[in-house]
């Protein structure tokens, strides 16, 4: 039944704002309906319908013909168009200088990441719909999680279809099962990857680019790794968005957020992460803004997921109950409570960031000289330096979890007169590591860059230094037998993209310098 528009009008003023999806449920063009500016949707204007994962989408050959068909006709029209394909790509990144106010105006390294990603994914998605008429449209999402998704779809390998990149110099992305552990394994959703945060520091309103020290666990992984191994286009956020994978990896990264809320109990922050607005242009050009507030319920977005179970094992540390709704007044004991929104207080500074307590230096390298890794895997010894031994996590009787200390292996001034276009995996005491070492024992974690030469989405603190939470490889090393704290060892291993699930060193690689590696132990 169409629903006067009367009636329209009236829901509109009964919420008090203008509401962000279509007003119009039924069939219709998209482009004669007008998006608003905000997200209180009552659920009977709202068609809610799956993003699938490529694999099941791809089967549908209507869908498939649908994305191409939009992807073209986006394509089609110049960049001065704000329902071009360009443009849309400029709003992620451009090369040199905006000449749009809307342009470059991603959101990393912070704890608005994912948020801000979410809303210009939607966005992007109505401009699709709009391209061919068509607003049960959805887009699908890149499973990469799959152990056998790695490659990208075949239909964004085809050169004949709009789907395809030229540039791009991998097919295929990889993980290691550990690094995925600890995005899924994360407790809280603000803080960065030391303090165990799946979705980034805080950082005041406004924020574009932070600190890379601020990203969280699941924007190094599986974000970056995936960005940085099919490289090319992909692995520059200036032109990132201009390959059509990106928005079904971006789609998978919204997912993934939705996996770890659903999966845990975890909370998103309330607050300030709360009342961040992102405004894009709507599709008749007119601007659209979203409130992270109103973005928490995919539903009240028109879509859901078609697979929200955890596809990574996470580790045994156990999450924080669920804080329990407060009862509602004339409510018996008994009565089923009503469901808590998905959003927490906000915590303390000392909760949320990378732990402030001091640090005391273990380890450290005696050579002053940079150390400097091109295409071959680079070992450097390291030596303790003299402390406390009630402090010497290093010991090898004395057990880290008794201590309740963190022992933090740091990378310290890494320099490079561009950004690598492939990862770098980190080990401990492995001496003999290569690309084939994978996830042993001895793995400490991915070095991801990515970046722009220009800086963009770089080191924005001015100093480029990694951080890795050794404490449980270290516990693993001393366990093993052989250990040996006067004779420690970080391996540093270039890698190249995977192929058929292999990876090896890179072909060409660009030397990258690191002034310091330095072990180190604070508190927990």
């Amino acid at each position: 039944m169409k629903i006067p528009t009367s009636f329209v009008a009236v829901v509109l003023f009964a919420f008090g704002t203008p509401l962000l999806l279509h007003a119009d449920p039924t069939p219709g063009p998209v482009n004669s309906i007008t998006p608003v500016t905000a997200a209180t949707i009552p659920p009977a204007l709202v068609t809610v319908l799956p993003r699938e994962r490529f694999q099941v989408f791809a089967t549908s050959a209507t869908k498939l013909k649908k994305l191409s068909d939009a992807v073209a006709k986006m394509k089609s029209r110049p960049v001065s168009d704000k329902t071009s394909w360009a443009y849309w790509a400029n709003i992620h990144g451009v090369m040199g200088a905006s000449t749009d106010p809307q342009w470059d105006q991603c959101r990393h390294a912070h704890w608005w990441f994912v948020a801000w990603h979410r809303a210009y994914v939607l966005e992007l998605e109505h401009q699709l719909q709009a391209a061919i008429n068509d607003k049960n449209f959805r887009l699908p999402y890149w499973d990469y999680l799959d152990a056998g998704q790695r490659k990208i779809p075949a239909a964004f390998r085809k050169t004949t279809s709009p789907l395809f990149e030229a540039d791009r110099d991998a097919n295929e992305v990889g993980f290691e099962m550990s690094d995925l552990k600890k995005t899924f394994s994360a407790t809280k959703y603000t803080g960065n990857m030391i303090a165990g945060g799946f979705g980034g520091s805080t950082v005041p309103s406004g924020t574009v680019n932070a600190a890379s020290s601020k990203r969280g666990r699941m924007e190094q992984n599986p974000h970056n790794t995936v960005h940085v191994d099919i490289g090319g286009l992909m692995g520059d956020p200036r032109t990132a968005a201009q390959d059509p994978i990106f928005w079904l990896h971006h789609c998978n990264i919204d997912r993934i957020w939705e996996v770890w809320i659903k999966n845990g109990p975890h909370t998103n922050p309330a607050g300030a992460f709360t009342t961040e607005t992102f405004t894009f242009p709507g599709v008749n050009g007119q601007p659209v803004t979203h409130k992270v507030a109103d973005m928490f319920d995919t539903k009240k977005l028109g879509y859901t997921y078609d697979r929200l179970n955890l596809q990574v094992p996470v580790t045994s540390s156990t999450p924080p109950p669920a804080p329990q709704p407060k009862q509602r007044p004339g409510s018996s004991p008994g009565a089923t409570p009503e469901p808590s929104p998905s959003v927490t207080e906000s915590a303390s500074p000392s909760e949320t960031d990378e732990p402030l307590q001091p640090r005391t230096t273990l380890a450290t390298v005696p050579d002053p000289t940079p150390i400097a890794v091109t295409a071959k895997p680079q070992t450097v010894k390291i030596k303790t330096a003299p402390v406390a031994p009630e402090q010497n996590m290093l010991r090898k009787d004395l057990d880290h979890k008794k201590t309740k200390k963190k022992v933090l292996l740091t990378l310290e001034g890494i320099e490079f007169t561009e950004p690598p276009k492939h990862l770098y995996k980190v080990y401990f005491n492995l001496p003999n590591a290569d690309a084939k070492a994978g996830d042993a024992p001895q793995y400490v974690g991915t070095l991801a860059f990515f970046e722009s030469p220009d800086g963009h989405h770089a080191h924005n603190d001015g100093d480029r230094t990694e951080t890795f939470d050794i404490t449980d490889v270290l516990a693993t090393a001393k366990k093993a037998g052989n250990y040996d704290p006067d004779n420690l060892a970080v391996t540093i291993v270039p890698v190249s993209a995977p192929k058929d699930g292999k990876r090896a060193a890179p072909e060409k690689a660009k030397e990258i310098t690191i002034k310091n590696i330095s072990i180190k132990t604070t508190d927990e």
